[in-house]
This record gives structure tokens, C-alpha cells and sequence, in this order.
């Protein structure tokens, strides 16, 4: 027999989502010392200023995790990419940090992480809102300075 009840909450608020985070970190910090994520973004523009890619991601126990990468439909395979994933990699060796991971999916751009020096790790069988099976890559790579 229960002495708890359990409640699942769709689309929970930050401030629900940070009663589960803060004690964690706690605890965290307890076993491991303090830590922080430190997050950036870099942005891509062209000479009108118009927004054309952009990456983020943070820093956080020796890794760069890049989170979200776009670049314009009609900016692809002209080097914007390269050059913000690059940018992004060259912030992290700045900060101290020498290893950089993402996931991306099939339908995504696994082609570019590799082209790009990343290595596949792990994937996992996926299947898409239309009910398409897809598969989603997590990619990792060792920083050299430029």
C-alpha cells in the first residue's frame, strides 16, 4: 500500500519543473561540489541584418552541448553552418571545454555533424508525429583550438 500519491502534470510550469531541479542540484552539489551551466548563443546575419542561422547550447562538466542549430533554407550549403558550428566550438576550447556532443535526427542533418568531424555514439529507433520511423543520432567530438 501507497503512502504517496503520484500526479502527472502536462506542460508543467518552470516553477513546478524547479521543485524537482533545485533539490537535485542540491543534492548534486552536495556529492560534487558546486557546478554551473553556462549557456550562449551565436547568431548569423547577413550584410541587410536579416537573422540567417543561429546556435545555442551551454557548457557544463567539461562538455559543449549544442542544443539547437537553423540556418535558412536559402543559406544552406553555402557555409553558414560550418562556420556557426565552428564559431560555437571555438567559444568552448575559450571557456576550457575540449569536448562537444548533440543528437540530431535522420531526417535533420546527421551528414553535417560528420562532415563536421563528429563521430555517431549512439541512435536511437525513433518515430515522428506523421508515423514516419526515423532514427536519432547523438554525435560527440574532441575540440582542437583553430
Amino acid at each position: 500500500m501507497n503512502d504517496f500519491t503520484l500526479n502527472a502534470i502536462e506542460n508543467p510550469s518552470r516553477e513546478q519543473i524547479d521543485l524537482i531541479v533545485k533539490p537535485l542540484k542540491q543534492y548534486n552539489v552536495e556529492k560534487i561540489g558546486q557546478y554551473r551551466r553556462e549557456e550562449f548563443a551565436i547568431f548569423a546575419h547577413d550584410k541587410a541584418g536579416r537573422l540567417i542561422g543561429g546556435m545555442h547550447g551551454w557548457l557544463h562538466f567539461g562538455w559543449f552541448h549544442l542544443e539547437n542549430a537553423w540556418v535558412d533554407e536559402s543559406m544552406r550549403h553555402h557555409g553558414v553552418g560550418s562556420q556557426l558550428l565552428s564559431a560555437c566550438e571555438q567559444f568552448a576550447i575559450a571557456h576550457g571545454v575540449h569536448k562537444a556532443r548533440t543528437n540530431t535526427g535522420s531526417f535533420q542533418a546527421p551528414g553535417f555533424y560528420k562532415k563536421n568531424g563528429y563521430e555517431i555514439f549512439a541512435e536511437l529507433d525513433i518515430v515522428a508525429p506523421d508515423g514516419s520511423a526515423q532514427v536519432e543520432y547523438f554525435l560527440k567530438k574532441q575540440l582542437k583550438k583553430a
